[in-house]
């Protein structure tokens, strides 16, 4: 509402919000597992069935991490227009 050719609703502006947030913080974790995974990899010699279980577990950091944080921001109305995107925001601009 606030830029030349939006379009869309508080609807909208929430779930592009709840997305921008459950991203912002599931790819960080997601990079630093990765790291975590190759260590512990290259420590079992790459032989899978030694490690194969911790996958389950960075899979579930992700959700109990990021999809708490995006979902308390949804229900709490902290997801309003910013300046380029909506984001977690305490109050709409203007």
């Amino acid at each position: 509402p606030y830029r030349i050719g939006a379009s869309g609703n508080q609807a909208t502006c929430t779930v592009q919000g709840f997305v921008s947030i459950f991203l912002r913080l599931a790819v960080p974790y997601y990079y630093a597992s990765l790291s975590i995974h190759s260590y512990i990899a290259v420590r079992n010699g790459f032989q899978e069935e030694k490690y194969r279980h911790i996958e389950k577990w960075i899979h579930l950091g992700v959700i109990w991490i990021s999809l708490p944080a995006s979902i308390f921001f949804a229900v709490k109305g902290g997801i309003n227009p910013g300046i380029s995107v909506c984001a977690e925001v305490g109050l709409p601009l203007g």
